[in-house]
């Protein structure tokens, strides 16, 4: 069956409810949280942190018809604890579901080996569990356990590389370059560099596999054949890892330069005499703004979601990202 729903729950902070791109993909969700040493459930999924909304968002642009059942186990700030996490597994036991993304991870040590049965028991009921790594540790759970597909990130050739091997601790390591990813109210961030992204990313390639037919018994061989390499170790990384191109033969007119230099100013963008922007000192919540503010200067139709961290370089890739949407 081509163009299936593909249910997906996402563990995490929520997901904004009111989310144009998404509201439509939304068909339930829980929230557990602690309260006087008590869990507590709720209906009360509604994201306030934008992780959950930004993870949800990554595997949308990757299937479209991807279902989301929201568990919330982070607060506002986006703390949670393995407590929650065990009983977020536990209560999807008895909802049905295709994949559990968890974009969320501890350290291996006290309670993980409740969490190590749920995932078995989740595993055996054909659910894929796919989950992000805690800080590069590969022995993080649930992403290290057997019955879960563990992700890390990287910066490698493009966005669609990664290193898949079956029979690793960590089974994937994703590209995740950062780029502007729609957040909470309408409001574009810079999200990747993270190993939260590329889970959500291999979530998403996985659930447009099924979702075009593919069989979950499968999975495991259709994440093989289009890895990059199949055994790798750090210095592999360097093979692989694409560098940034100072665009520097890009010509525009006193207006574009000026407006650039303008918006810049605005909010205290500094760049040295060769035209390369101090990344380090951006907000990442300015971003968006410095984007939108070119965009209707110039008046151009940039689309947001395509604009990577790599644009703000230097000026002359912003020049070459507003010549390319000129044309």
């Amino acid at each position: 069956m081509y163009n299936k729903k593909i249910k997906v729950a996402i563990i995490d902070s929520g997901i904004e409810l009111k989310n144009e791109y998404l509201k439509d993909n939304i068909y339930d969700g829980v929230r557990f949280y602690i309260e006087d040493s008590y869990v507590c459930m709720d209906k009360e999924f509604n994201d306030t942190d934008s992780h959950g909304t930004l993870c949800a968002v990554t595997i949308k642009n990757l299937c479209k018809n991807s279902s989301f059942y929201v568990v919330k186990i982070t607060d506002e700030k986006g703390f949670s604890n393995n407590i929650l996490l065990e009983e977020a597994l536990r209560y999807l036991l008895d909802i049905d579901i295709d994949i559990i993304n968890m974009s969320i991870s501890l350290e291996s040590g006290i309670r993980t080996s409740e969490i190590k049965n749920l995932c078995y028991l989740l595993d055996k009921q054909n659910k894929l569990l796919i989950s992000s790594v805690h800080s590069h540790n590969k022995n993080s759970v649930p992403a290290s356990l057997n019955s879960v597909i563990g992700v890390d990130c990287a910066v490698l050739e493009n966005k669609d590389t990664y290193l898949y091997n079956r029979n690793y601790n960590v089974n994937i390591i994703c590209d995740s370059y950062p780029h502007l990813t729609l957040g909470l109210n309408g409001e574009y961030v810079m999200f990747g560099g993270s190993s939260s992204h590329s889970c959500a990313f291999i979530t998403g390639k996985i659930a447009k596999y099924l979702s075009m037919g593919g069989n979950k018994a499968n999975v495991h061989d259709f994440l093989e054949r289009y890895s990059k390499l199949k055994e790798w170790d750090l210095r592999d990384y360097n093979i692989s890892h694409r560098f940034i191109e100072n665009k520097t033969g890009v010509e525009v007119n006193n207006i574009i330069f000026d407006s650039v230099s303008s918006i810049l100013n605005k909010y205290k963008v500094l760049y040295d005499e060769e035209g390369y922007i101090m990344l380090d000192r951006i907000d990442n919540n300015v971003f968006f703004s410095i984007i939108r503010d070119i965009n209707n200067s110039l008046c151009l139709n940039i689309d947001y979601g395509r604009v990577k961290l790599s644009d703000f370089f230097s000026l002359y890739n912003l020049f070459n990202l507003i010549v390319l949407n000129s044309k």
